[in-house]
């Protein structure tokens, strides 16, 4: 039977809205998780060790926190994983990704940090870091290489020790972008307090996090529930 173009363009349209509205839902669905451990278990299985002073680092896990504590001046404490357990340390499978952890750091500490991209083999920091700087009120996101490192991106950002924060660092193809806030993760803020581009690193490595020490004294560091979803967008 034939149609009226009237009634045939109203069908078309219906259709048209229809897919309209199967991509937007399709956009929304929930970022897959790739890794996710809140350390209630007691123990940190599947995250690598990586310090430059094994004699003066100090990892544990109590009360749900993973804990890092280093002494020696010019030192650091780090931890490594991924969804890939056939490398060693485990790495990611994507390289694009976002980080989700709680933080906190005691008196002494200057830098507690996330990781992404963590280049292998591990031999030096060669990745990207979201700093919490606690001498200096303010957050930045940093190329590390080879001992050395380049700010990409910073802003104030008031600090306190011992109090828990929340922190995400999100990568997607040469764009990084980091926030950071108190509360719960449900509070998680639209707004991202960082940002910035860098191509340096494009292997998808190993998630991280941990502190630097540069100064004698006891640097203390914990992290809770690391939540890894992919931002393949």
């Amino acid at each position: 039977s034939k149609e009226t173009p009237g009634v045939t363009g109203q069908r078309r349209g219906m259709m048209k809205a229809l897919m309209c509205i199967v991509l937007i839902l399709a956009g929304a669905a929930p970022a897959a998780t790739l890794l996710e451990d809140d350390f209630e278990d007691g123990d940190a299985i599947g995250w690598t060790e990586l310090t430059n002073w094994p004699d003066s680092a100090s990892y544990y896990v109590q009360d749900g926190w993973y804990h890092m504590e280093i002494t020696k001046p010019s030192g650091y404490v780090f931890a490594l994983s991924g969804d890939d357990q056939g490398s060693s340390p485990w790495q990611m499978t994507v390289p694009d990704y976002s980080v989700v952890t709680r933080v906190k750091a005691w008196e002494g500490t200057s830098h507690l940090g996330v990781v992404v991209r963590m280049q292998h083999p591990v031999e030096e920091l060669d990745a990207y870091v979201l700093w919490l700087r606690f001498n200096w009120d303010d957050i930045q996101i940093h190329r590390e290489f080879g001992g050395a490192y380049e700010v990409l991106a910073e802003a104030d950002y008031p600090l306190d020790f011992e109090v828990p924060y929340w922190m995400r660092f999100e990568v997607f193809g040469g764009q990084l972008r980091g926030k950071v806030w108190q509360g719960d993760l449900s509070d998680e803020p639209v707004d991202f307090n960082v940002s910035a581009s860098d191509a340096s690193y494009a292997e998808p490595g190993s998630v991280g996090m941990g502190c630097h020490s540069f100064s004698g004294g006891l640097k203390h560091v914990a992290f809770d529930h690391v939540i890894v979803t992919d931002t393949g967008y």
